[in-house]
């Protein structure tokens, strides 16, 4: 059944959309971002149609929020997610699309492991605590490289092994590690607390 303008909001945005869309789809424009948390989180699915992705931050908060995810499978990036996690569906071409939202729809317990796994993917893979700690020992690493000086590959993998075990450097004399890493921040999306 078409999109019906039911309110002064509705008929308002209702003409902003494309001729082709019409009646078919509501442009909200801007929304902020607890009413974003709340798509996500009220959503049986998000779907990602892009192939230009680099990361993908919506596929991620869609995880954070319990909803599973359907990507293109021409973005390897998003795929890639997709496998990594076990968090979502990917399609080449509208057959496959109409097959992944079948799938999703006739097995909702096999949907929420999709969300369930995404959000643990998301929370193992790219918690602010987590990723903060990476480029900190990139910095101790990049420091202690430059020091040492130019060597050969194997000393320098070698040295890199070392430098995942223990940070030392001069660096921290001037910024210890603890003074460094940000506190976590809880997140509010929808009525959860994360």
């Amino acid at each position: 059944m078409p999109f019906q303008p039911q309110t002064s909001f509705d008929r308002q945005f209702a003409g902003s959309n494309p001729p082709q869309l019409a009646g078919g789809h509501l442009d909200l424009g801007f929304v902020s971002r607890q009413d974003k948390y709340d798509a996500y989180g009220g959503a049986e699915l998000f779907c990602q149609p892009s192939v230009m992705e680099s990361f993908s931050i919506v596929i991620m908060e869609s995880w954070l929020c319990g909803t599973p995810v359907l990507v293109n499978a021409h973005c390897p990036v998003t795929v890639e997610h997709c496998q990594n996690s076990q968090g979502g569906l990917f399609f080449k071409d509208y057959l496959e699309f109409e097959g992944c939202l079948l799938e999703m729809k006739n097995h909702p317990e096999m949907t929420r492991d999709l969300a369930r796994n995404g959000r643990e993917y998301v929370l193992s893979h790219f918690h602010w605590d987590l990723i903060s700690e990476r480029y900190i020992q990139l910095i101790h690493q990049s420091w202690q490289d430059l020091e040492e000086g130019p060597r050969d590959s194997g000393q320098k993998e070698k040295s890199m092994k070392a430098g995942e075990e223990s940070l030392t450097s001069p660096f921290t004399r001037c910024f210890p590690i603890s003074a460094m890493a940000t506190p976590s921040a809880t997140m509010s999306w929808g009525s959860k607390k994360y």
